[in-house]
């Protein structure tokens, strides 16, 4: 298994005109401020995991004024790593290759930084209203999840380290799969294929309902005639058709043929339309929002909690991606008028047509063996409708064919994905998983915590709802410990640092605090990197003795003053800061 190992930090801010460098240890590091509150602890980790594409809670005001880029060098396994963050940019150079620039970390950011960590995991997005969701890798901090305990909510709750992990819909349950190799890699690249085969059903099904659309049509301009005549009567007819009406019939078939497709592209064309008027309306909500409601640059979406810009550049944007709806709207219009004018142009063909099969329907009347009269036109009219209708209803019935196939298929991917472990397979991580969760709560003393319920490590919910605040805390560390085994064990992603900020919550006391420094000294796997923020405490002493010790006391808190030019010479000779 790889490890990620953190070497080095640099912040630097250039408003301020100041910068700090900090260097790790591979194994435990201790970040304190001594017996002050506010020295900093905090910041400095979620400096380090914002570099990576994290978006960690509540990041105080009085940072993010500092408008700091931070370099961070880590290790990945074999490779050297440098990432580089400066607002909304990220720089990544692996192994001395030129750096490569992210404007966002979603995307190929993303799929870059999971490839390196080995995190293969694969999430359904969240569609525009009308499309397929879409599978796509999710950013860093679902990575970094079981590896992290934030200050505030970590000691409440797993699983929401970080903010922004709404974007994807009911992705827990995965996630935590995977981390605790539940879900083998090999079950998100069968995913891909299935969902290939969801989109293949999905256009076929579409197709369907199109041809439906046109079936609809026919039916309006050539009412089904039923008829019985007997075999003298149909040669009769044949020979008619056969020697009169050959041409008109096929001219007739083909109009209605071409009518069919072209109301068809009709009704879907004006589908487009309302979605387009219906978005340029929105974008108009928008603008309007954006410049009479929000004086701010930044305005955070209430129900997912990302922050987007709201500055004069992206109102901008929001009126030319308006002028771009117009735009498409004038153009969908157009084509409209031109339907239209095909349309009533075949309609002109149809009368015309019928015209002549009325002439000549006027010198033939058809009997059949009942005596019942039929009329040429509506023999021609029926021959017509049917033949469309067969080749129409032969269309559909390949379409069904192929979203049946396609469902099939996706059916036998899932088994197949299912299949990946065995019953066996799972009770075994089961077992495991609650073995050492049971023996890191006797371990930190905190029994009163119910462990009734709670069969494996997605029942993190259950482990929560018993016990004191001070045991609570416990047990969520000891979950996080036992995940963490989960990882090592079982899982085939790179052992990230553990990140454990300010464990002495709710008032725990000396011997309390001692077995959880106890647990973070000798039952997590000995191999990986410990972050450990605290304040300056003798419970922590044994800690202290092997860790790197960062302290953070001066009156810059965490950014000092003096290296500033000789840091931010050193980073502008490896990073354009452009």
């Amino acid at each position: 298994m790889k490890n990620f190992i953190f070497k080095r930090v640099v912040l630097l801010s250039d408003t301020q005109k100041s910068a700090s460098q900090f260097v790790f240890q591979k194994k435990y590091n201790l970040i304190t401020g001594g017996l002050d509150h506010s020295a900093g602890k905090t910041s400095l980790v979620k400096a380090m995991l914002w570099a990576m594409g994290c978006e960690p809670h509540d990041v105080p005001e009085s940072w993010k004024a500092l408008d700091c880029k931070v370099y961070v060098e880590c290790d990945i396994g074999e490779d050297k790593c440098i990432f580089y963050r400066y607002q909304n940019t990220i720089k990544l150079s692996v192994n001395d290759e030129s750096f490569q620039r992210f404007s966002k970390i979603t995307g190929q950011y993303a799929s870059i930084f999971a490839d390196l960590v080995g995190f293969s995991v694969l999430l359904p997005n969240r569609p525009p209203k009308d499309q397929e969701p879409e599978l796509e890798t999710p950013p860093p901090a679902y990575y970094f999840l079981p590896f992290y305990v934030d200050q505030k909510k970590g000691w409440s709750e797993v699983w929401n380290g970080f903010d922004n992990l709404g974007q994807f819909a009911d992705w827990k349950r995965k996630v935590i799969k995977f981390h605790t190799g539940y879900l083998l890699p090999e079950y998100f690249e069968i995913e891909e294929d299935i969902y290939e085969f969801k989109k293949i059903e999905s256009v076929a099904q579409n197709e369907i309902k199109r041809i439906n659309t046109a079936l609809e049509v026919v039916e309006e301009y050539v009412p089904k005639t039923q008829f019985t005549i007997d075999s003298q009567d149909l040669e009769k007819i044949t020979e008619e058709i056969r020697e009169t009406l050959q041409e008109l019939s096929v001219e007739q078939e083909k109009i209605l043929n071409e009518l069919s497709k072209l109301t068809s592209d009709k009704y879907h064309l004006n589908s487009q339309l309302e979605l387009i008027t219906e978005a340029s309306e929105e974008l108009e909500e928008d603008y309007k929002f954006s410049v009479e409601n929000i004086e701010a640059d930044e305005l955070e979406c209430p129900l997912c909690g990302t922050y987007h810009d709201n500055s004069i550049i992206s109102k901008a944007e929001i009126l030319a991606d308006k002028q771009q709806l117009k735009k498409q709207e004038k153009g969908l219009r157009t084509q409209l008028k031109s339907l239209d004018n095909n349309i009533s142009d075949l309609n002109s063909k149809l009368d015309h047509v019928r015209i002549h099969i009325q002439e000549i329907n006027r010198k033939y009347a058809i009997e059949n063996s009942e005596g019942k009269r039929f009329e040429l036109v509506d023999i021609v009219d029926s021959l017509a409708s049917s033949a469309v209708q067969k080749n129409v209803t032969n269309t559909k019935e390949q379409k069904q064919l192929d979203s049946k196939k396609a469902h099939d298929k996706q059916k036998e991917l899932k088994k197949d994905q299912s299949g990946l472990l065995t019953k066996k397979d799972k009770e075994e991580r089961n077992e495991h998983f609650i073995a050492r969760l049971e023996s890191h709560i006797q371990k930190m003393s905190a029994t009163g915590v119910n462990l009734n319920g709670v069969k494996s490590p997605e029942d993190h919910k259950k482990l929560l709802r018993d016990g004191g605040a001070a045991e609570s805390t416990r047990a969520i560390l000891a979950y996080h410990s036992s995940t963490i085994d989960m990882i090592k064990t079982y899982g085939s992603e790179a052992l990230a640092p553990f990140i454990i900020d300010t464990p002495r919550q709710h008032e725990q006391n000396d011997f309390s605090y001692k077995s959880i420094i106890d647990l973070i000294l000798y039952r997590l796997p000995h191999e990986q990197q410990i972050f450990l923020c605290a304040l300056d405490d003798h419970v922590i002493k044994s800690y202290k003795d092997k860790a790197t010790v960062i302290t953070l006391n001066n009156k810059d808190k965490l950014l000092g003053s003096g290296d500033y030019k000789k840091l931010r010479d050193e980073l502008e000779n490896v990073i354009n800061f452009e």
